[in-house]
């Protein structure tokens, strides 16, 4: 399996570039869907990233 069609079976953020708009427009993200993009807030990509980091942490060591 190669990288890209690896990369396609996770799920990807993307932030969209916003024009020289004055005044700024803020930041938008999308997350990747199969046939698509879907608009989704910043706090829910923090939520995704927060979990992503929990889920990576080491499993807590059992004493005995």
């Amino acid at each position: 399996m190669n990288r890209v069609t690896e990369s396609r079976l996770r799920g990807q953020f993307r932030c969209v570039a916003a024009s020289c708009a004055k005044p700024p427009v803020p930041l938008r993200y999308v997350m990747r869907i199969p046939g698509g993009w879907l608009p989704v807030t910043h706090s829910a990509l923090q939520e995704v990233v927060d979990r992503c980091k929990y889920l990576a942490l080491p499993a807590p060591r059992v004493i005995a």
